[in-house]
């Protein structure tokens, strides 16, 4: 599954963050980019996971995953937004 963030910021203020890596990934941050128009004041910048590290912990009774933190790299937003002319 694809993981995908948004870094949102309004009139340059820092918002937050969506992240979602739901089967639907793609489609949800395209919805969430026509609900952040730029005529409003909104900036956006979109990052994909392309790795991630993980965490283990070894014991007797052997392996276990204790967390995982996904590796992001930035994403044009022009490849996600082929639908929202305003995001440019």
């Amino acid at each position: 599954m694809t993981a995908y963030r948004l870094v949102i910021w309004r009139n340059d203020r820092l918002l937050g963050q969506f992240e979602t890596e739901v089967p639907w990934a793609r489609e949800a941050i395209r919805d969430m980019l026509k609900r952040l128009p730029t005529n409003e004041g909104y900036r956006v910048k979109a990052f994909i996971a392309h790795d991630e590290q993980r965490i283990l912990a070894s014991a007797q009774a052997g392996m276990k995953l204790l967390g995982r933190e996904l590796i992001f790299q930035e994403l044009p937003l022009a490849r996600l937004s082929s639908n929202c002319q305003d995001r440019e």
